[in-house]
């Protein structure tokens, strides 16, 4: 009887020493988080020509589709104003193609950073109309150790096409990416109102 005792406090010993080590080389820093991504992408990256633009069917939390009753070339204006009015920070623009490239960055509740990145694009459907494709790509920064949560760390820190259903899982994301984009096609809408073209 008296050696079980001993085995189970010499068990019980030990595992509080190893939980104890373990507790310390966490506080101590001697154990190595891996942080992702490595690389943060561009706007250009994410959408390196117009064809890029157009995400999967099934994507619906990636994109954003409106048609305006207006001319190209004010559809076009509308939506570079509207896109510096949602604090987008507009990266590149092409008049020529119809598409404004754009990023933002901001963090969740855990203080990680998010990036998205934008393309806007606008095609003439006749002389009076246009069409309006706003596509979001994102980024975020994560992190783990010793491989726990390593899939989902990849899943959310590659370059993806935003999906809320991933992000609130995965990572909770106070910021509603697809409200921001249909804040930005209200916008365009208002500011044609504004000139009158609507």
């Amino acid at each position: 009887m008296g050696l079980v005792k001993r085995i189970d406090f010499a068990a019980n010993r030990t595992c509080a020493q190893l939980l104890a080590v373990v507790s310390l080389l966490l506080v101590t820093g001697c154990v190595t988080w891996i942080i992702l991504p490595e690389h943060w992408a561009s706007a250009k990256e994410a959408f390196p020509d117009k064809k890029s633009t157009n995400p999967p069917h099934e994507k619906q939390d990636a994109y954003v589709v409106a048609k305006f009753r207006a001319p190209y070339e004010d559809v076009y204006r509308a939506a570079l104003v509207s896109a510096s009015q949602a604090l987008f920070n507009v990266t590149e623009e092409n008049k020529r193609e119809g598409y404004i490239l754009a990023e933002r960055i901001t963090t969740t509740q855990g203080g990680q950073p998010v990036h998205y990145y934008y393309a806007i694009r606008i095609d003439e459907i006749h002389a009076k109309e246009s069409h309006v494709t706003l596509a979001a790509k994102a980024q975020r920064m994560c992190k783990f150790i010793m491989g726990v949560g390593k899939d989902a760390c990849t899943r959310v820190s590659e370059l993806h096409w935003v999906d809320e259903r991933l992000e609130i899982a995965e990572y909770p994301n106070p910021e509603g990416t697809k409200a921001e984009m249909n804040q930005l096609i209200v916008f365009i809408r208002n500011n044609l109102i504004a000139a009158g073209l609507q």
